[in-house]
């Protein structure tokens, strides 16, 4: 792109009922999620207390950090990522946050409940990172309705640390590149029990992972989302993805798959699953240059199985 500037995207309107329905529907996935999420981390607690023989819970349930408090609405939430000193702790109020914001400090945006909205432009990424050194946590978030080349949700280029955690991505579209929930060829990505869910990107309905970055993802759900190629996930170059404990259902590519893996002759991508699960659809591993695909303990499609190394404890689902 000439001078670094940005191709225009044509943007639909929304009709207000729609509107209402996507912030409804993304709203309750993300309470599904939060609700979860603290399910998961009481009985982490609860086993650490039974391991170690010692009362942890005081510790562990101590309040959480919170130097700037963010009312919703209006653009409350841009002028406080302006004003905060690296490091700071944003504690988001529940209701809808106008975002589409670019992130060059390192910071933490937390929801404080179950309702947290970043609500993007439709014009842009919902939060982008471009900087280097930038390590930025997103908990207890929704981010919905943002619309780029790469990336509608999340969009990260600079070589950093993004770590998110119980956090909805909904109703995002990644244009020409791809990745309609998040984009990554950089740095670091953690994701943790995050939820994604109706999101389109040109490749990868959901993620787009690609260059050499290191993804992590743990018990994770991709659900109905869509692609022209890899309706949930489209990894390439030299990215080192590991999925553990994920679930992919009803993410549709046209290309008929739901991940698709692909290198170049100087360099491979690398994915380890580890007790996923995927309902159904093609695992795509190149074809011209394959990625290194090994799955173990997972209950995968029969499909799958030509394309990716059998690590041992797998179940092969016949087509249906």
């Amino acid at each position: 792109m000439p001078n670094g500037t940005r191709p225009r995207i044509q943007v639909k309107t929304l009709k207000l009922p729609r509107v209402i329905a996507i912030l409804a529907y993304c709203a309750a996935s993300q309470f599904l999620s939060f609700v979860a999420g603290h399910a998961v981390q009481a009985t982490e607690k609860a086993t650490m207390h039974t391991a170690s023989g010692h009362d942890t819970t005081s510790a562990a349930n101590a309040k959480p950090i919170c130097e700037v408090q963010v009312e919703a609405g209006g653009d409350h939430l841009a002028h406080a990522l302006l004003e905060a000193a690296p490091g700071s702790h944003l504690c988001l109020q529940p209701g809808v946050h106008s975002a589409s914001l670019s992130i060059s400090k390192s910071l933490t945006l937390r929801g404080i409940a179950a309702g947290v909205i970043l609500q993007g432009s439709g014009r842009d990424s919902v939060l982008r990172v471009d900087d280097d050194g930038v390590a930025l946590r997103l908990e207890n978030l929704v981010l919905q309705g943002g619309s780029a080349q790469a990336g509608g949700g999340l969009a990260i280029f600079g070589r950093g640390k993004v770590h998110a955690s119980d956090c909805t991505f909904c109703d995002n579209t990644g244009g020409m590149v791809g990745g309609g929930a998040v984009y990554a060829r950089a740095g670091m990505l953690v994701l943790e029990r995050c939820i994604f869910t109706r999101n389109h990107g040109r490749q990868g309905g959901a993620l787009m992972l690609d260059m050499a970055m290191h993804a992590e993802l743990q018990r994770c759900e991709f659900s109905n989302n869509t692609a022209d190629i890899a309706g949930a996930l489209r990894i390439s170059e030299a990215a080192e993805v590991d999925l553990k404990a994920c679930k992919l259902a009803g993410n549709l590519g046209a290309d008929g798959s739901q991940v698709r893996a692909s290198g170049t002759r100087s360099r491979v991508p690398t994915v380890r699953l580890d007790h996923c699960e995927v309902d159904s659809g093609r695992l795509i591993n190149g074809p011209e240059i394959q990625g290194h695909i090994t799955a173990k303990g997972c209950k995968l499609p029969a499909s799958w199985k030509g394309s990716a190394t059998d690590g041992g404890g797998n179940t092969w689902r016949p087509a249906i």
